[in-house]
């Protein structure tokens, strides 16, 4: 069941990171380094947490 359990946690992540992460640059205000730190920090940890988003258009372009 621990399968199960772990599906319904990661499956808001998608969702989630982009989301706070644009909260989080909008908090940074005119820190352009900031900023670019939080995008650098979210999209790895998107991609992780989403697979088939990155497998889909990869597949289109093969």
């Amino acid at each position: 069941m621990i399968g199960g359990h772990l599906a319904t946690v990661l499956t808001p992540l998608p969702v989630l990171v982009p989301m706070v992460a644009a909260a989080l640059t909008l908090l940074a205000g005119r820190k352009p380094r900031l900023q670019r730190g939080i995008a650098v920090l979210a999209l790895p940890s998107w991609c992780c947490s989403s697979p088939s988003a990155v497998k889909l258009p990869l597949r289109m372009i093969t």
